[in-house]
């Protein structure tokens, strides 16, 4: 069964990875890191970064910085 949240987010992924001038910030998955008391380190787990973009304007195409500003307003 697919989870659509990941779904969804993994596909968006795929689209800004596909148009140049778009980048993806962080580019890497964050982690999480739970610690006891004294700050021993107990667990480390993956956490999804918010999907933020850099945005090259000297790379896009035409349309996108179009479509980029009907969405901004």
């Amino acid at each position: 069964m697919w989870h659509m949240p990941t779904l969804f987010q993994e596909v968006l992924r795929g689209v800004i990875d596909s148009v140049d001038g778009l980048v993806l910030v962080p580019s890497s998955m964050g982690k999480a890191v739970v610690r006891d008391a004294v700050g021993k380190r107990l667990r480390t787990s993956k956490v999804d970064p918010d999907l933020v973009l850099r945005i090259d304007v000297a790379n896009l195409p035409p349309q996108f910085i179009e479509m980029l500003r009907d969405f901004a307003a």
